[in-house]
């Protein structure tokens, strides 16, 4: 995975790696027959790695959705530099894909995997199909981007879609900021470009006070039409 992220697959070769591990070329083919059972068991692992095996840590700690929600931000945010797990690995597997069809169909599969898992934890406390697609774009789009991610769209079309954070006036935080409340998904369809609008932040939680909202993340979405699939911009 190391060879991957820093030249792309052509880097990960019989010969380059048995001079940097410091052992014969017979020595790996002893564990693989070829250059492409190498590739796939890599490719193997990396799928277990970022999908089953986070899914599985996550579910080992029980509690209600938002509590393996926060488990699962927080194993993701300290995989941030792994060789399986983070995030050089990750591109380093896209960029792959986008020159073979293989390893594209898996990368979908994976990302599949993934914003599916996201579906089950968010819908567990938001009813609206529309809020729950959006957090889970808002969630792969702070991790890889959302042009980047190869998962298939959801019911949720590719609209304007903003994150608010929701805070207190006068109740200050150790970062001397206002206190942050909740994190509402706010959608505003049918902006032009360059011009502004009006949308409700809805939270699930029981405020009380001065609340007020501060757009925390803003992303357009423009639909995928035949040939172009579908972008967002921060």
């Amino acid at each position: 995975m190391r060879a991957l992220v820093a030249g792309g697959p052509e880097a990960v070769r019989v010969e380059v790696l048995a001079q940097v591990l410091g052992v014969s070329k017979g020595g790996i083919y002893g564990y693989f027959r070829n250059r492409d059972a190498l590739l796939a068991e890599m490719l193997d692992i990396w799928e277990y790695e970022v999908a089953e095996s986070v899914i599985e840590q996550v579910e080992s700690g029980g509690g209600d959705a938002r509590a393996r929600l926060e488990r699962l931000f927080a194993i993701v945010a300290a995989a941030t530099d792994g060789p399986v797990r983070g995030t050089t690995a990750d591109l380093a597997i896209r960029e792959w894909a986008r020159r073979d069809a293989a390893v594209a169909e898996r990368l979908r599969r994976v990302d599949n995997r993934r914003i599916d898992y996201l579906r089950s934890l968010f819908s567990s406390f938001c009813p609206d199909e529309d809020e729950v697609e959006v957090r889970c774009l808002i969630a792969v789009s702070v991790r890889i981007g959302n042009h980047l991610h190869a998962a298939d769209n959801g019911k949720q079309s590719r609209r304007l879609t903003n994150s608010a954070n929701l805070c207190r006036h006068g109740d200050r935080s150790r970062d001397s900021g206002d206190s942050l409340l909740d994190t509402a998904v706010v959608i505003a369809p049918d902006i032009p470009a360059g011009k502004s609008g009006t949308a409700t932040a809805r939270s699930d939680r029981k405020l009380s006070g001065d609340v007020r909202a501060e757009v925390a993340r803003a992303v357009r979405y423009r639909p995928a039409v035949p040939g172009n699939e579908g972008r967002a911009d921060g």
